[in-house]
């Protein structure tokens, strides 16, 4: 009987201690690949690494970045967050991100001050992406 009563206290008593991180892994229509660790206890997202897709027609095709750049979260109504960051080797490049962790989709927007056509290509950006 005692044996009962414990199984029963622990599975009618949720754990005190809750924590799910996961890795979010997006993708362009062109085979760019950002990675996100996000953290639902903290409420927090950390850019940690971006990569080129091989078949880029960019002037890096291959290349990795690592970033490590927490994002500044604008709102977090899980599973909607809605995010700011800026890259640290272009501060004047503001970006926001409005994750989707239902459809599993990032939508992301970057805010270029510039009268040059090649640098306004792309914006705006839908990603789509898988927890790992």
């Amino acid at each position: 009987m005692r044996k009962i009563n414990l199984t029963l206290l622990f599975i009618l008593i949720p754990p005190l201690i809750y924590s799910e991180d996961f890795t979010f892994v997006c993708l362009d229509e062109d085979g760019f690949n950002i990675n996100f660790n996000v953290d639902l206890e903290n409420k927090s997202i950390l850019w940690t690494t971006s990569k080129v897709s091989s078949s880029s027609d960019s002037i890096n095709p291959n290349e990795r970045f690592e970033k490590n750049q927490n994002q500044q979260i604008i709102f977090w109504e899980y599973p909607i967050v809605f995010a700011y960051g800026r890259s640290y080797s272009d501060k004047y490049l503001p970006t926001t991100r409005l994750f989707d962790f239902n459809t599993n989709t990032m939508y992301q927007s970057s805010n270029i001050n510039s009268l040059e056509e090649f640098n306004r290509g792309k914006t705006q950006i839908l990603f789509q992406c898988i927890r790992s």
